[in-house]
């Protein structure tokens, strides 16, 4: 089975830098819904605060 897959890297607790896989597709250059997971993510683990911005290849 094949899945999609964010990389996530919190650069301030602020700032969160993500990469897309995507299944059949590959590398893309953004992803609103894994955006939203890797924000809520980083929120709930303590790793940002709860305004955070994530950044993305294609913006």
């Amino acid at each position: 089975k094949r899945t999609n897959t964010e990389f996530a890297k919190v650069i301030d607790r602020h700032t969160v830098q993500m990469r897309v896989w995507e299944r059949g597709t590959g590398e893309t250059l953004a992803c609103g819904t894994g955006a939203c997971a890797t924000a809520v993510a980083s929120i709930l683990n303590g790793l940002t605060e709860d305004e955070v911005t994530v950044k993305l290849l294609g913006g």
